[in-house]
């Protein structure tokens, strides 16, 4: 009877080996001296159309300096609703002088299209140049 409880509790408590997706979860990197890190995030959910955005501003001490969130009723995709993120917190930066500024998001479609013109043509086109332009002002602020 105890092997058996014992087998129940690894079934409840081990993590299967097959079938899972490993994910690496990478620690926050600090900015240089000097520099301010902003982290950005969006959710999207495809049957509402609705999508969460976020962002966190630290030191380079990972000293909180601001953050923000905010609901979008209506977005086009997961990378429209993470673009909004970027615009909205770089916007945000240069309103609360958070400058010189490095942004980090998740999206590397979005950090590929901002140094070539992959998606200046698309339905996103106009707030790439709005987000290139507000990166320019953010004191040459760059997105990685």
């Amino acid at each position: 009877m105890v092997l058996g409880w014992f087998e129940d509790y690894k079934a409840a408590h081990m993590t299967p080996r097959l079938g899972l997706v490993s994910r690496s979860v990478s620690k926050w990197k600090k900015p240089p001296v000097g520099f301010v890190k902003l982290n950005v995030d969006a959710s999207y959910d495809h049957t509402s159309c609705r999508a969460g955005l976020g962002g966190v501003f630290r030191h380079h001490n990972r000293a909180f300096l601001h953050g923000f969130r905010h609901i979008i009723i209506t977005a086009n995709s997961a990378r429209h609703a993470e673009l909004l993120a970027l615009v909205l917190g770089v916007q945000l930066a240069i309103d609360h002088s958070l400058t010189p500024l490095i942004v980090e998001t998740d999206c590397l479609d979005l950090v590929s299209a901002l140094s070539s013109s992959s998606l200046d043509f698309s339905d996103l086109g106009f707030l790439l140049a709005d987000l290139r332009i507000l990166l320019h002002e953010a004191q040459g602020a760059r997105v990685v």
